[in-house]
């Protein structure tokens, strides 16, 4: 599997979140992007292998040479450095994901379930070990409040791409879909990280086939009764000796299709970003 190529965890200026802090302004010192880039490496490797309570300021300054004085003038706490470092994933993340959903082919909602197949790749890398927003999340007030930021801004870069597929699909309620999508994702990532098999996202693929194939029959237009004289086993009009009533047969339905999952409709090629966006092992 070929490696996607690095990318740039500082992407244009995102509405979504807080402006950058003056020392990411163009021109700034080349060593002191230089260390800025070790703090976040280095505390992105201890904060996926330690969790955010596990990892102290001087563990981060020991894995990045840094000098503590550095860090706190860059950064001004341990919590803006986690801070930063969710936010690095979430955009590298973010970027990867847009890209590979982009070059889908076929209708939207085949597009649409071509995203939990990216999930499964990215469940299947090497180093694989959940998101390190929802990780964050669930050590509570230890990690302060930062990741939540980061999680809601997470969102806010994903709902636009889902939103466009869900409006072009012509299904009821596009943002309803949206939310259910999103839901099913972040559980998949917690369930495939506990059990360290990417199975989680064919099952979440499937529930959310079965809301498609819902919000499509809610967009048919009703149809007219059939007249009861046209059923199986109706009663012969009156006056007339008719033949006698049969009894329909039942069948056993049959899946939806929908519910079968197909072949991934992602193009392969490309695997999840490494070091930016993804747990390191």
């Amino acid at each position: 599997m070929r490696h996607m190529p690095r990318i740039d965890p500082r992407p244009a200026q995102d509405s979504a979140i807080a402006p950058a802090p003056p020392d990411q302004a163009p021109g700034r010192n080349p060593r002191t992007e230089e260390a800025r880039a070790r703090l976040l490496a280095a505390a992105e490797r201890l904060i996926c292998a330690r969790g955010v309570a596990g990892t102290g300021v001087e563990a981060i300054l020991a894995e990045a040479d840094v000098a503590k004085a550095t860090l706190y003038r860059l950064f001004g706490s341990k919590e803006a450095l986690v801070e930063a470092v969710l936010d690095r994933h979430s955009r590298s993340w973010s970027a990867w994901f847009a890209a590979r959903l982009a070059e889908t082919r076929g209708p939207a909602e085949h597009r649409l379930l071509a995203g939990f197949d990216l999930l499964a790749e990215w469940f299947a890398a090497p180093g694989f070990r959940g998101c390190p927003i929802l990780n964050a999340i669930a050590e509570g007030p230890a990690a302060g409040e930062g990741p939540r930021r980061v999680a809601a801004a997470h969102k806010a870069r994903l709902s636009p791409i889902l939103l466009s597929l869900a409006r072009e699909a012509g299904l009821r309620d596009p943002q309803a879909l949206v939310d259910v999508f999103l839901l099913l994702m972040d559980g998949a990532i917690v369930v495939a990280m506990a059990s360290g098999s990417p199975t989680p996202a064919a099952t979440a693929r499937a529930a959310f086939a079965a809301v498609l194939q819902a919000a499509r029959a809610k967009a048919r237009p009703p149809q007219p009764p059939e007249p009861l004289s046209a059923r199986p086993g109706a009663a012969a009009p009156p006056g007339g000796a008719g033949p006698p009533p049969s009894q329909p047969v039942r069948r056993r339905a049959a899946a939806p299709a929908s519910l079968r999952p197909p072949p991934s409709t992602a193009p392969a090629g490309r695997a999840p970003p490494q070091g930016p966006g993804l747990c390191p092992p």
